[in-house]
């Protein structure tokens, strides 16, 4: 069945700090290194900066390579991968953090959520940097990039393992048909017809079990999608727009600035900095 292991259990490079009842490890783990069954006394917040881990719950595998973040509430059973070069790990655990301060984001580590994230990725690459060369303001800017980061990822979570009820079959359909095909337009009604269920119902079930309506979920995807390609590719905005399924380049600028703070053009070049 398992049983409780702390974050740094198989690491071969750890180090600690705790800032304002959050205790913040930046860890290292070895390639191809296995975890069986276990699970954490602590909800934890972790993003994969370097390498890649496979998580395994309840048998199914989710795959985190870098510019992953996944959170998970207290003994919550799971196994870890390493990838063949191993995975360096950001993790942030609320150990004794008043109830008051937490409350803003405490759903976040109520239940399992994962999205690939490159800003939230930035802020946790900047935090692992202030722990490996630590002087006397390291843990006031750590305290704050903390808070940073755990605003950021909560407005952009996105469940995975969203309930503890079986949702119905028709839902990984949909979810499915989201990820496959979230830059082409739809309407809700003819994917609720493809799947045999009214509308209205869809929406309620939908919202449910992944903690947003329909329209915020494609959103994210394409959000999603042009953060990644925003910093890996040199393609114009009208273009990234187009392709991730926005109306036009207004539409995707209105919509980025809304999740990440920042239009896609300050985003590109904050990342390619």
């Amino acid at each position: 069945m398992g049983q409780p292991i702390s974050i740094k259990q198989g690491s071969n490079q750890i180090q600690h700090l705790e800032v304002n009842g959050f205790r913040v490890t930046n860890a290292a783990f070895p390639s191809l290194l296995t975890l069986p069954s276990h699970y954490h006394e602590v909800a934890c917040f972790a993003v994969v900066l370097q390498g890649a881990v496979d998580k395994i719950f309840s048998g199914h595998t989710y795959e985190l390579p870098a510019a992953s973040m996944v959170t998970m509430p207290p003994q919550e059973r799971h196994c870890d991968q390493f990838a063949a070069d191993g995975a360096h790990m950001l993790v942030v655990e609320p150990v004794q953090v008043d109830e008051d301060v937490l409350q803003p984001c405490a759903h976040l580590f109520e239940l399992i959520h994962f999205a690939r994230d490159e800003t939230v990725a930035a802020i946790a690459q900047r935090i692992a940097c202030e722990i490996q060369s630590p002087d006397p303001i390291s843990p006031l800017a750590v305290n704050g990039l903390v808070f940073e980061l755990l605003a950021v990822a909560t407005r952009r979570q996105r469940p995975f393992i969203a309930d503890e009820s079986a949702p119905p079959g028709w839902l990984k359909t949909v979810h499915d048909y989201l990820h496959s095909c979230f830059q082409q337009s739809f309407q809700l009604a003819d994917l609720a017809d493809e799947v045999g269920v009214h509308p209205v119902h869809l929406s309620r079930i939908f919202r449910a079990h992944y903690g947003m309506t329909f329209g915020e979920y494609v959103r994210h995807l394409r959000v999603d999608w042009a953060t990644h390609k925003l910093t890996t590719s040199g393609e114009s905005l009208a273009h990234l727009a187009q392709a991730a399924g926005f109306a036009d380049q207004s539409h995707f600028t209105r919509v980025f600035k809304q999740m990440m703070g920042v239009t896609p053009g300050q985003y590109r070049r904050t990342m390619k900095r």
